[in-house]
């Protein structure tokens, strides 16, 4: 059951970090204050999806012991 909710909070960081990392290419930002907001948002979410995702592999792990 936790597997399920994990793999749905990956696909949302996914999608997160998708659409601020296709802001950024895209020029959308007003200032480099702005640049420099988004992309820490997006290590952040880099950092989460790791964490998720090893969380996700332990609990699988876990199951098949």
């Amino acid at each position: 059951m936790a597997d399920g909710a994990l793999e749905t909070l990956v696909k949302q960081l996914n999608d997160r970090t998708v659409v601020l990392t296709n802001a950024l290419s895209a020029g959308a930002c007003a200032d480099f204050a702005e640049y420099k907001y988004v992309a820490g948002q997006v290590r952040g979410l880099a950092v989460a999806h790791t964490l998720v995702n090893d969380l996700l592999r332990n609990l699988k792990e876990n199951d098949d012991d």
